[in-house]
């Protein structure tokens, strides 16, 4: 379940960055077919016919360390810590790494404002910072052009 969830906050981020990215239900079937649905490492096979069946350059893989939710039951606080991979399609060459964590009540402000008390909230929070550190470090990825959506 963290798996999907964190997928789905990383998509959803790149995409409103303007990256383009191969149609999840292309890569859900190669996985599905040759990885028995299993997330994160990305098999030579596997990478081999991502490349070949959707032209993909490069491959964002990852891992969910933690996936959380501490605290008391009227004040939950959830923990969250993501590491990613970029590596090239046709070699699997590593071509940048990150990795990030937070927990819900980190940076809250004066009368807990900043505070936040969901894990979806959480994962969008520290993929965004991710993604920023991808684009910081001028990592090259394909953009949409300006404009298209």
């Amino acid at each position: 379940m963290s798996a999907e969830a964190v997928t789905e906050a990383a998509q959803a981020r790149l995409l409103a960055d303007g990256v383009r990215l191969v149609s999840p239900n292309r890569l859900y079937d190669v996985l599905r077919r040759l990885q028995a649905g299993q997330w994160g490492g990305v098999t030579t096979e596997t990478r081999a016919a991502l490349q070949e069946t959707t032209g993909a350059d490069t491959i964002l893989t990852g891992a969910v360390e933690t996936f959380d939710l501490g605290g008391g039951e009227s004040e939950p606080e959830p923990e969250v810590a993501i590491a990613l991979r970029l590596l090239e399609a046709s070699t699997g060459r590593i071509l940048w790494t990150a990795s990030a964590e937070r927990r819900g009540w980190d940076g809250q402000g004066l009368f807990r404002r900043g505070r936040i008390h969901s894990r979806g909230a959480l994962t969008a929070r520290v993929m965004e910072t991710l993604v920023r550190r991808l684009f910081r470090e001028n990592i090259q990825v394909a953009r949409r052009p300006e404009g298209q959506r």
